[in-house]
């Protein structure tokens, strides 16, 4: 979900960075089927378990610098759903990969949050604490949540039981949320399934 207002920058051949006012986006999932792992951009640390990694980029882009693909001026927001069951409330612990470096880069957390329906002026109503409890507006702001996005989510998940990952970027970039290998108490992960990446597309 891209706010309104935001604005998009890329790296032109001629250097520097140029404004664009549309973007043709692509999306490709590494964390998927058997040979997900041999796909993943680098290896990943011993501490951190594969879990789910994918490349988002735009067809605009002329170059790409440390890993880095279109640039915003403010935060974007990726949501996948909560397919390992982690707790609502929980970080989502995130990094992206530098190509120049060849190193993985941590980047902000996301959350997982849980949509609890819509309020009467159509809003998605949402809870970013494990006890469920509804977050109140100040909160839902000072987390960057708009009123455009909290619409948006509104009509795209409906009935209104999804558990999703929150993730706030700034760039387009190969990224990875990256749960340490113990996965979290009462997860999927924490069952032993951290490690085998997203069963579907």
């Amino acid at each position: 979900i891209i706010p309104a207002n935001t604005r998009a920058y890329i790296y032109p051949y001629s250097g520097g960075t140029q404004e664009v006012s549309t973007l043709t986006t692509h999306m490709t999932e590494y964390t998927v089927g058997s040979n997900g792992l041999a796909t993943m951009p680098g290896e990943l640390p011993d501490t951190v378990g594969y879990t789910y990694c994918l490349s988002l980029g735009a067809e605009e882009t002329q170059a790409k610098i440390a890993g880095k693909d279109v640039l915003f001026n403010s935060n974007v927001y990726f949501y996948v759903d909560n397919f390992l069951e982690m707790p609502t409330g929980i970080p989502v612990p995130e990094a992206y990969y530098d190509n120049d470096k060849a190193a993985w880069v941590p980047s902000t957390n996301g959350i997982v949050l849980q949509l609890l329906g819509t309020n009467g002026s159509g809003l998605a109503r949402i809870s970013v604490v494990t006890n469920g409890t509804e977050a109140d507006a100040g909160t839902l702001a000072g987390l960057g949540f708009s009123d455009g996005e909290r619409q948006l989510l509104a009509e795209l998940y409906n009935p209104c039981t999804n558990s999703l990952w929150r993730i706030p970027i700034n760039h387009f970039s190969c990224g990875d949320a990256n749960y340490g290998t113990g996965g979290a108490a009462g997860s999927k992960a924490s069952e032993g399934n951290l490690g085998q990446g997203k069963k579907g597309s």
